[in-house]
C-alpha cells in the first residue's frame, strides 16, 4: 500500500496539490492524468523520494520502501556508451537476477541490439531498454512517467501485459499520461482536483 495523508506540494509560488489524501493498495494501476505543468511528474518524484513535499506524510507498507520503488522518468537513465546488454546486466546484478537478462532481451525483441551502444539507438529502442530494466530489477512499486511515449503499438501492448503481470502479483503501478486511460482496469486520478 502507498498512502498519502494531507500531502501538500509547492513549486515556487505555485500550489501543485494541497491536503491530498489517498491510498493505493497492492494490485492497483493508477493513471495520474492532466495537462503539462499540472504536477504529475512532481508527484511521482515525491513518491520516489527524489523531491521533498511541503506538508503531510507518505506511508508505504514495505519495511524499506526506497529499496522497492522503481522510478522511470522522462529520461531513460541509461549509460549511453554502454551496450544494451551491459545496461540491462548492470540492473540485473543489483537485484541478483542475472538469470532474467535473456528473458528481458527476448520480451522486448532486443537480442539483435544487445551489443549496440545506447547512443546509437532510436528513442523508442532506448525506452524499451529502460523498460527491460524493470524485468530484471522489479521491486514492488513502479512509478512510470509517460511510459508509453515513443513506443509503437506492439510494444505498448507488451508494456500493458508487463504492467498487468506486476499488479496481478500484488505490485502497485503509478503512471502518468495527459488524459484518462481506459485500456486497462485503472484508477484515473488527477492531481488538479486537490489544489
Amino acid at each position: 500500500m502507498v498512502s498519502l495523508e494531507n500531502v501538500s506540494i509547492l513549486q515556487g509560488d505555485l500550489t501543485l496539490c494541497q491536503n491530498l489524501s489517498v491510498s493505493f493498495l497492492g494490485g492497483a494501476i493508477v493513471n495520474l492524468h492532466g495537462v503539462n505543468g499540472s504536477g504529475k511528474t512532481t508527484l511521482l518524484r515525491v513518491l520516489a523520494g527524489l523531491k521533498e513535499f511541503d506538508s503531510g506524510k507518505i506511508i508505504y507498507d514495505v519495511p524499506k520502501p526506497y529499496e522497492e520503488i522503481r522510478y522511470l522518468g522522462h529520461k531513460n537513465a541509461l549509460k549511453e556508451y554502454f551496450s544494451v546488454n551491459e545496461n540491462i546486466s548492470l540492473w540485473a546484478k543489483l537485484s541478483h537476477n542475472e538469470t532474467l537478462i535473456n528473458a528481458a532481451l527476448s520480451y522486448f525483441n532486443l537480442h539483435d541490439l544487445q551489443n549496440k551502444n545506447i547512443y546509437s539507438l532510436s528513442a523508442g529502442q532506448k525506452r524499451l531498454v529502460s523498460l527491460a530494466k524493470l524485468m530484471v530489477n522489479p521491486g514492488k512499486i513502479w512509478l512510470l512517467d509517460e511510459p508509453f511515449s515513443n513506443l509503437d503499438e506492439m510494444n505498448k501492448q507488451k508494456l500493458q501485459h508487463l504492467i498487468s503481470a506486476k499488479v496481478n502479483d500484488g505490485g502497485i503501478v503509478i503512471l502518468t499520461s495527459h488524459k484518462k486511460n481506459n485500456f486497462m482496469d485503472v484508477l484515473n486520478f488527477s492531481i488538479a482536483d486537490y489544489k
